[in-house]
């Protein structure tokens, strides 16, 4: 998806996202979460995930974000 507001070689940005409540809801992703993960990252903003959950491990957050989304 080109901008025309950005020179070739510029980011839009970063965007920091909560995973509770935002992509995901108890064990399930939220409808349409992974589409709009992949939009944002198509159009050049740098996703960053943030929770305050801390059961569960960088690697098991890591694997169920790129398994379902």
């Amino acid at each position: 998806m080109d901008n025309p507001f950005l020179a070739p070689h510029e980011r839009p940005g970063n965007v920091v996202l909560d995973l509770d409540g935002v992509v995901f809801l108890g064990s399930e992703a939220i409808p349409g979460a992974g589409a709009a993960l992949h939009r944002l990252a198509d159009a050049g903003w740098r996703v960053l995930f943030a929770t305050n959950n801390g059961t569960r491990s960088l690697e098991v957050v890591t694997a169920r974000i790129t398994d379902q989304t």
